[in-house]
């Protein structure tokens, strides 16, 4: 079995991984995360350039939890 699995958001992916894979952990690619948040939020931004490079810095740099969350 493997340890982690890392697929796009495709709901029916999640579904069949955790049918078949128990003790599998599954993961969403950051690509597919980050491209989606950015769709979703860069109109209420009005072009903060401060705020995208802070959250970029956030999710790329922080190596626990805590630290993300500190962020």
């Amino acid at each position: 079995m493997p340890v982690c699995l890392i697929t796009d958001q495709d709901p029916g992916m999640k579904v069949a991984i955790d049918a078949k894979f128990q003790s599998t952990t599954h993961r969403f690619c950051i690509r597919h995360i980050m491209r989606k948040i950015f769709k979703k939020v860069r109109s209420s931004l009005n072009g903060s350039d401060d705020f995208l490079s802070r959250f970029k810095s956030c999710v790329y740099n922080s190596e626990t939890p805590i630290e993300f969350e500190q962020e």
